[in-house]
């Protein structure tokens, strides 16, 4: 099977995984904070929930980028859940968080065997490949194989890729690094190296840093 990638491969759940990004809105720090905590603490307690990471990226150009993931049960449980009153009751305090004006916004789900939730992390890793479906065979074995050659000390905690919901032609990647000279390293370098690689296959690449916690009831 081409996708989804799953490093380390493990049974389990399984889970959707949701990955955003947005530019933040100019409310102050505490009033971010108090809104999010509280549409958090509400999504939490659905039953389709399972994990949420939130954080910035790292760059210093897009510190004021918002990036989250959100791990769900599955995919056909939050397609039954999401149109109901209590997803869609959360939506009008989360525009408050979104800069209106340039909100830059991004969102994919991809579905994952194994793990029911995303390994914690000192630096998180998102690429987005964009391939065309007649690609996707030889660019899952490219990325397949492209995985396999990191040598030990290079290691993720984890790497988990497959095509975008929202859009079957992006391939989307998520990686668990150690720390962020991991990921700077991962990212100048070996990344790099497979980009060239496969740009006879692949239109474009696009990927930032992310640094992130999980979120947690008492914040």
């Amino acid at each position: 099977m081409a996708f989804p990638i799953i490093y380390p491969a493990v049974s389990g759940p399984g889970r959707l995984l949701e990955i955003c990004s947005f530019r933040r809105s100019s409310i102050p720090e505490s009033r971010y904070d108090e809104v999010f905590n509280g549409i958090t603490a509400k999504s939490s307690q659905f039953p389709i929930s399972r994990q949420t990471l939130s954080g910035r990226k790292t760059s210093k150009e897009e510190r004021d980028i918002t990036v989250l993931i959100a791990d769900w049960t599955s995919a056909q449980e939050k397609d039954i859940f999401e149109p109901g009153p209590e997803y869609q009751g959360i939506k009008p305090a989360f525009g408050e968080l979104v800069d209106a004006e340039n909100p830059t916004f991004a969102c994919h789900h991809i579905i994952l065997p194994g793990l029911a939730v995303t390994p914690e992390a000192g630096r998180y890793v998102a690429e987005f490949f964009s391939v065309s479906g007649l690609q996707q065979g030889e660019f899952a074995r490219k990325l397949r194989e492209h995985v396999e050659s990191l040598v030990i000390d290079a290691m993720p905690i984890f790497f988990h890729a497959a095509p975008s919901r929202e859009n079957a032609e992006v391939v989307v990647a998520v990686s668990g690094w150690k720390s962020g000279v991991n990921a700077d390293a991962y990212m100048a370098g070996v990344s790099k190296k497979f980009q060239e690689a496969v740009k006879s296959i692949c239109t474009e690449v696009v990927g930032y840093q992310a640094d992130m916690k999980k979120w947690e009831a008492s914040q």
